[in-house]
C-alpha cells in the first residue's frame, strides 16, 4: 500500500510539474516577428525620428547604430558595412532613379567621393525600383558616371530600419557604425558643407 502511494503521488507531482511548466512556457513565450509588409506605418516608423517636423518624414536618430548590410553591388562586388568601416567612416545614400532630388545630389555626392576618397566610403542603395520592374541602376550609374558602389533591391526590414520615407535619405557612419549626420531630401550648399565638417572630424 506505502509502495502504491508512493507511486501516485510521484505522478500526481510530474503531471502538475509539467502542467506548470507548459504554463510558464506559454506564458514566456516570446511574440512572433510580424513581417514589416504587415506592419502599419506607425508600428514600422516607431524606433525613427520625425525629420523637420514632419511626422510623414523619418529618420534614424543622430547616435544610433546604424544596421548591418551584406550585400552584391550591381558590379558584383561584395559590399559589407562591417568592413567598410573597418577603414573608414562611411556614407551611406538610400535613393531612386526617377527621384528629381536624387538625380540633383549626384554631383554633391561625386564632390565628396572625390575630395575625401580616403577619408570616407560611399554606398549608394537603388530603394525605388519595385521587384516587378528591370532593374535602374546600371542606366542611372552611366548616365551620371558614378564610381562608387551602388546596390540595389534591398529588402523592406532594411528599408525600415533605415527610417526610409524620403528619397534621398543620407546618414554618415563613423567606424563604430553610430550615426553622425543625417540628411532627408536635395544634397545642397548647407547641407553638404555640414556633412564636409564631419568628414573632416571623423575621417
Amino acid at each position: 500500500m506505502l509502495m502504491r502511494a508512493i507511486l501516485i503521488g510521484v505522478t500526481v507531482l510530474l503531471f502538475l510539474g509539467l502542467g506548470g511548466y507548459a504554463i510558464y512556457s506559454t506564458l514566456n513565450k516570446p511574440p512572433e516577428k510580424v513581417p514589416p509588409e504587415e506592419l502599419t506605418f506607425e508600428e514600422r516608423m516607431a524606433g525613427c525620428d520625425d525629420y523637420m517636423g514632419r511626422p510623414d518624414r523619418k529618420i534614424m536618430a543622430e547616435g544610433a547604430k546604424a544596421f548591418e548590410f551584406d550585400m552584391t553591388s550591381i558590379d558584383d562586388q561584395p559590399v559589407v558595412l562591417k568592413k567598410l568601416l573597418k577603414k573608414s567612416p562611411v556614407l551611406v545614400e538610400l535613393f531612386a532613379s526617377w527621384c528629381p532630388h536624387c538625380q540633383a545630389s549626384v554631383p554633391a555626392v561625386k564632390e565628396i567621393n572625390t575630395l575625401f576618397q580616403d577619408k570616407v566610403s560611399i554606398v549608394a542603395i537603388n530603394a525605388g525600383d519595385s521587384s516587378e520592374e528591370p532593374s535602374t541602376s546600371k542606366a542611372f550609374r552611366d548616365e551620371y558616371k558614378i564610381t562608387y558602389p551602388i546596390l540595389e533591391r534591398p529588402s523592406q526590414a532594411l528599408k525600415d530600419q533605415y527610417c526610409l520615407t524620403s528619397f534621398p535619405t543620407f546618414y554618415l557612419l563613423d567606424k563604430e557604425g553610430l550615426v553622425i549626420w543625417r540628411h532627408v531630401g536635395s544634397l545642397e550648399a548647407e547641407g553638404l558643407s555640414e556633412l564636409k565638417k564631419k568628414i573632416k572630424e571623423n575621417g
